[in-house]
């Protein structure tokens, strides 16, 4: 405590005393202040041996104490604190210099805030004041919910589907389902339930966010991008449409028309119709008042030029948010490969590209890709991040800076996020250079940060002859295993790799020792290189079970597997016996169960020949050779290269090319 000091007040005039208090008075700190001009600070009082015989002072400020056994008063120190307003009102009461009381602001006796992501502060003026906390700052325990930037503290429901196989990692699981269950998912009690038309093609994963509100009402609502630039909204329980929002930017504007010819083309018809929200979108609950949908899509000018926009669209109604549509374009690296403005420059150039990899939220930003249209050079692939609350671009990522191709495509699969926001991408067909001491990543498996900069990689000891062949790696994701430090990716060679993510292995010319396992998968006896080709276009999906995560993968001309994690291998459990699968790219897998409760798992499989009549089954994820139901070809749609079914709240919505999603649910 601060000592204090009294003056006493005698018959010819002021004296200091020589005592100084080692303690405050009254809890009340002293302090050592000159009497003001004509006023008496102190006055001599009844005589006393400690301070409990002088009569306490009524205010305050103004303190008594024992001296030289005489009861003394003393102003309190100014600024001394004697009270705070009740209610916090941004005031308290204070000492002045003469032992009177006044108020002054006071910043720390603010109002309670109404909720975390509301924080209250005193204005200038000393009013109580509330301001939002920005987007995107923690406000649970957990980290998982997020503040939208409108006072509202957003947490993703149990089941809801906001993006690319369910989540950042990947794993294509349905964690949060009750009613779907191997007992109940049969020919008896399970089938087509509704046909939901669109205006197109639908490439893109159906996204399902449990609860929305709109137009006051609050619902379950699932979301569909399609090749016609279309986004629609349909109330997932009854299958009535919320909204519809076009992508197309303006007037006379259309999608991109496929069959078509490119420069040194005799044809390209990869996709066929209109290729225009190709993409898988993402979703950010916490973005905007009622959540952000995010979608790239690609659109002709009416001057016949292709361009790519990147849309926000408000989960409740529809309507772009400020920034939407951004157009994506004036974007180069230094560099010397193709594509050069001839003076150290690579540019993205829209004509030879597609956005086929799905989008991916996180750290704040918005990630996506693109790769060649058919292959057709002069292309690169990119990685591009956007500011989620602004649109602007913030990083740039290209794959071959100083040669070409390295296209990100990985047959509609996402980049991966980590824990800690690393990404995790895949490369396709072109020139590797990065072992000796370049900066091109064809065929590789990639490791960036939240800022794009590779921080690990690795690359098989045969990129060169995969990109001879066109084996490239990058023909699927990567799936980032439950419970582990690991990822598995097939590419379509159909060798699944088991990968540490916190070492990745680099390039080893001898062979892929130094990754923790390799499995050939595919036809027996194993085809030649030269016919390897288009094989293993899907990635694994993951179930996190006691005993270690199940891995499923099923590829073309292969029947469903089953693995399971033990310890650094993936150890082979079943294997359906049912007819391999004849059709490109393999079967679009997704999972459904009740957390890890056992005997709830379900494997969805989504296969078919291109724009030909498509099956989706059903198989039991504890064993998956027992098949549990699968679609009668009277359902009557067409399917979709490498699309995934999403499940949620009891239905399956399977994506088409009927211009329509088709529900499968109990009956």
């Amino acid at each position: 405590m601060v000592a204090s000091c009294v003056l006493l007040r005698r018959r010819f005039g002021w004296i200091v005393a020589a005592a100084c208090f080692a303690r405050g008075i009254g809890g009340v700190a002293l302090g050592c202040q000159s009497p003001p001009a004509g006023e008496a600070a102190i006055d001599a009082g009844a005589s006393c041996s400690r301070a409990e015989d002088c009569s306490p002072s009524a205010s305050a400020c103004v303190v008594t104490a024992c001296a030289d056994g005489r009861c003394v008063t003393a102003f309190a120190a100014p600024g001394t604190s004697v009270a705070k307003d009740s209610p916090a009102d941004c005031r308290a009461t204070v000492c002045g210099v003469a032992g009177e009381s006044r108020k002054v602001i006071d910043e720390t006796n603010t109002p309670t805030p109404p909720g975390p992501c509301v924080w209250t502060a005193c204005s200038d003026a000393g009013e109580p004041t509330t301001a939002d906390a920005p987007f995107d700052y923690p406000c649970d325990d957990a980290g998982v919910a997020r503040c939208n930037g409108y006072g509202a503290c957003v947490a993703p429901g149990p089941a809801d589907v906001l993006g690319h196989h369910d989540d950042r990692a990947r794993t294509g699981l349905q964690s949060a389902e009750t009613i779907l269950e191997p007992g109940n998912v049969n020919a008896a009690h399970f089938g087509k339930a509704a046909t939901l038309s669109v205006d197109d093609a639908v490439y893109a994963q159906p996204l399902y966010v449990g609860r929305v509100d709109v137009d006051g009402s609050p619902r379950s609502v699932l979301y569909v991008a399609t090749m016609g630039d279309s986004v629609y909204a349909f109330d997932a329980a009854s299958g009535a449409l919320l909204w519809r929002t076009t992508l197309l930017p303006a007037a006379g504007w259309k999608p991109l028309k496929s069959p078509f010819t490119l420069p040194g083309q005799t044809a390209c018809s990869t996709i066929q119709g209109n290729i225009g929200a190709l993409a898988t979108p993402a979703i950010d609950l916490a973005a905007g008042p009622h959540g952000t949908l995010y979608e790239v899509a690609e659109s002709v000018d009416p001057a016949g030029s292709p361009h790519f926009h990147l849309h926000a669209l408000d989960l409740a109604t529809g309507a772009a948010q400020p920034g939407s549509p951004a157009l994506i374009e004036n974007i180069a690296v230094q560099g010397a490969g193709v594509s050069g403005d001839g003076m150290g420059h690579v540019r993205f150039d829209p004509t030879f590209l597609f956005s086929r990899l799905s989008l991916l939220v996180a750290n704040g930003r918005i990630y996506f890709g693109f790769s060649s249209i058919c292959d057709e050079a002069p292309f690169h692939g990119w990685l591009l991040a956007y500011d989620e609350a602004t649109l602007a671009l913030l990083r740039v990522f290209n794959t071959t800076p100083d040669t070409s191709y390295g296209g990100i495509w990985e047959g509609g699969d996402g980049p991966a996020a980590d824990a800690d926001g690393n990404l995790y991408v895949v490369t396709g067909n072109g020139p590797f250079s990065a072992a000796t001491g370049g900066r091109d990543f064809g065929d590789s498996i990639l490791k960036l940060t939240p800022d794009l900069e590779v921080t690990d990689y690795f690359t098989p000891h045969d990129a060169e002859l995969l990109w001879q062949y066109d084996l490239d790696l990058g023909s699927a994701g990567v799936l980032l295993i439950p419970g582990s430090t690991f990822l598995a990716h097939i590419g379509k060679t159909d060798t699944l790799r088991l990968i540490d993510t916190e070492r990745l292995g680099h390039w080893n010319p001898a062979g892929d020792s130094q990754i923790l396992e390799e499995l050939e998968l595919g036809p027996t006896p194993t085809p030649t290189v030269a016919t390897k080709q288009h094989q293993g276009q899907s990635n694994p999906v993951a179930w996190n079970v006691a005993g270690g995560a199940m891995v499923y993968f099923q590829t073309w001309q292969d029947p469903l597997r089953q693995y399971q994690l033990i310890g650094e291998q993936l150890m082979l459990v079943a294997v359906n016996n049912g007819p391999s699968i004849p059709y490109y790219p393999g079967a679009g897998l997704s999972l459904s169960a009740n957390g890890s409760v056992a005997g709830t798992g379900i494997v969805w499989a989504l296969m078919g020949t291109s724009l030909q009549q498509g099956t989706l089954s059903a198989l039991d994820a504890t064993d998956v050779s027992r098949t549990l139901w699968t679609s009668p070809a009277t359902d009557g749609w067409l399917y979709v290269p490498h699309s995934k079914p999403t499940i949620a709240a009891g239905r399956v919505y399977v994506p088409t090319a009927s211009n329509a999603i088709v529900v499968y649910a109990n009956h």
